[in-house]
């Protein structure tokens, strides 16, 4: 018979195990913000450096369990992912992907454990290792969505600074690095890797089309395609670009519009739940009250 000390035991080692992992996807995440401008001021270099780069790459299993997993379907799903998070650097992919593994495989020893010391089903053993691998899918696609919110909502204005420095004279390329290295945010990160496929010889819509690809929001691909039509049909570039930030706006008051309306819908529940029966014991109270006294 199983004592409660060993399962104890078990939960201690567990949630040290997740402490431990926990640290150390901090550690990562702050590696990554800090090498992310280093990697896109040096984008340029990096590709022009890659096929002397290739002569030295890692053959070992790991790297190659990695890439092979990389170029199934749902491999190629994962690095989308990543690219809209922000992980452009092949070696910040690979680390989650090794992580991916790393998650499984802890989840295995977890579910081993609890099936050794317990009378756990034997589907844990299935089950665990499938939630570890799938685990950083969620925390990479969370960090994604949030960081696309956060370009969609600093497009706007920085839209009206592109329009004001190309309206003081500047080229369109020269004031989108100027905004681009002048704030620090996703959208100017994205900017900066923009400028640096164009330096590379990428047709400047190929170029933001590849951008909306990797963050894909209605608003980014509204920029891309204004950005397009400028290219093909010669429109002035700060008449584009007016326009472009009138309709941004005008579709995120609708937005805001359409959810005010839908508010007191949603909080009908709530109030059915909580604040009615509060309202009908203070009104009903008095009249119980008096009934009984009556009997």
């Amino acid at each position: 018979m199983i004592s409660a000390l060993e399962i104890l035991i078990a939960l201690q080692i567990s949630l040290v195990t997740l402490l431990l992992l926990n640290r150390l996807s901090i550690y990562q995440m702050q590696r990554v913000n800090y090498s992310r401008r280093i990697f896109l001021d040096n984008f340029v270099a990096s590709i022009n450096d890659a096929p002397k780069s290739n002569s030295h790459e890692d053959l070992s299993a790991r790297t190659g369990l990695i890439n092979a997993f990389l170029r199934t379907g749902y491999g190629r799903w994962f690095n989308r992912i990543c690219l809209r998070s922000g992980k452009w650097d092949p070696r910040d992919v690979s680390s989650l992907v090794g992580r991916k593994f790393e998650f499984a495989l802890a989840g295995f020893i977890l579910a081993f454990l609890l099936f050794q010391i317990s009378d756990s089903s034997s589907s844990l053993l299935i089950l665990f290792p499938l939630v570890g691998f799938h685990a950083p899918d969620y925390q990479v696609y969370s960090a994604g969505e949030k960081r696309a919110s956060s370009i969609a909502r600093a497009l706007p204005e920085t839209i009206d600074l592109l329009n004001m420095t190309v309206g003081a004279g500047l080229g369109f390329q020269a004031g989108l690095d100027r905004i681009a290295r002048s704030q620090s945010n996703p959208l100017s990160d994205e900017f900066r890797r923009v400028l640096a496929e164009i330096r590379l010889g990428e047709n400047r819509a190929r170029a933001f089309t590849a951008m909306a690809e990797r963050i894909n929001r209605p608003e980014i691909w509204s920029f891309t395609n204004a950005i397009a039509q400028v290219e093909k049909l010669g429109i002035p570039i700060t008449k584009a670009l007016q326009d472009q930030a009138k309709t941004i706006r005008a579709e995120r008051r609708e937005k805001a519009r359409e959810k005010a309306q839908k508010l007191p819908v949603k909080i009908l529940a709530p109030i059915m739940v909580f604040l009615l029966p509060a309202v009908l014991v203070i009104v009903l109270a008095p009249a119980i009250f008096t009934m009984i006294r009556a009997f």
